[in-house]
């Protein structure tokens, strides 16, 4: 992922089941100039997408339909006006540098189209 001031000032929430994706997308955004913050919990974010607002919110699909529907439908009702970026499953399994570039590529591309 490409280090410098890109993200600077904006907020992004990371949420995924597996800490070391949420270590390696944290640490890379934060390189980049972006604020993280990263949560295993879907319960969790939803406390934190009501505490806070951030601008963009990268999510593992999977979480988002989990088999607790209630908050699934929480968590996906506070992501309205927000920049959603849907992770696969597979992502852990894939290359961490293009994952990662791609991801980052991802983020630049949605946060510049709603500026």
């Amino acid at each position: 992922v490409v280090a410098g001031p890109h993200g600077i000032g904006t907020d992004v929430l990371c949420v995924h089941k597996s800490s070391s994706v949420l270590t390696f997308i944290g640490e890379s955004l934060r390189q980049a100039g972006y604020r993280v913050t990263t949560t295993a919990s879907l319960s969790e974010a939803v406390m934190l997408l009501q505490a806070a607002s951030p601008k963009v919110v990268i999510v593992v699909t999977a979480l988002r339909t989990s088999r607790d529907t209630k908050t699934a439908e929480t968590f996906n009702a506070l992501l309205d006006d927000r920049v959603v970026i849907d992770l696969p499953e597979t992502f852990a399994s894939d290359d961490a540098d293009a994952a990662g570039a791609k991801l980052f590529a991802e983020v630049q591309r949605q946060i510049g189209s709603r500026v």
